[in-house]
């Protein structure tokens, strides 16, 4: 066991509250492959915080990335049910309906999310998101732009505009978008993973199993990064 998963043990030990100490020990549990011991913290997270909606959130997420949607949808619900006006709880659901296709669910969401919250940047982002499912790649490069000027340093607004001109087939642009968002969040899987897709895409095949390693790395349980990965290792000869 590593010495971060024996500090944080301890830190429970002291304090069995602590939320971020249950989701860092989950975390460093489920990139190890230790996926019952993994699911086994988080609910003990949501047992000792039944009213945090993180706690129901990170749950959440878990089951989607280990492909348990119906486990995970439950969970996203309740966590809204659980603090109705949080944010994460909405967008994290909307998230994952655009994830899983549901687009009618996600326009739902996302208009009753801009009704309580018109100027707020997220929700825009997840409307350019369903815009872009919906098959409106120009405006969806538009309002993704848009705001990524408002907010030059918000990570998600570049990583969305590059997946929007990576779908116009910008393949420079998407790069350019995506590398910016890496400056911002180095360490976010997904970003890692996008640029593994794009770099697969035109042709890059050493820079898309670079960018598809460290995904892994990150995250064993990214999906697109191991998809992108095994394509570009065929491409290259290596399988």
């Amino acid at each position: 066991e590593s010495e971060a998963a024996k500090e944080y043990r301890h830190g429970l030990e002291v304090n069995r509250s602590s939320g971020q100490l249950y989701f860092k020990l989950a975390g460093l549990s489920q990139k190890q492959h230790r996926i019952s011991e993994a699911e086994g913290l988080y609910r003990q997270w949501m047992e000792v915080q039944p009213n945090d909606a993180q706690a129901h959130v990170a749950l959440a997420q878990f089951y989607q990335s280990t492909g348990r949607l119906k486990e995970a949808e439950t969970s996203y619900q309740r966590a809204r049910q659980v603090d109705p006006s949080s944010h994460l709880a909405q967008e994290s659901l909307i998230m994952f309906y655009l994830e899983t296709n549901r687009l009618k669910e996600a326009g739902l969401e996302i208009d009753t999310f801009l009704k309580q919250n018109p100027m707020d940047l997220a929700g825009r982002i997840l409307q350019a998101r369903l815009t872009l499912e919906q098959g409106d790649t120009e405006k969806a490069v538009s309002l993704l732009q848009d705001v990524a000027r408002q907010a030059p340093k918000l990570a998600i607004a570049h990583q969305y505009l590059g997946i929007a001109l990576a779908r116009r087939h910008d393949i420079p642009q998407a790069i350019s978008a995506l590398k910016e968002a890496q400056t911002l969040a180095p360490d976010s899987s997904d970003i890692h993973a996008n640029l593994a897709q794009v770099y697969l895409a035109q042709g890059s095949l050493s820079l898309a199993i670079r960018e598809g390693e460290t995904a892994i790395e990150l995250n064993p349980q990214k999906v697109t990064a191991l998809r992108a990965l095994a394509d570009a290792h065929l491409l290259a000869g290596d399988a």
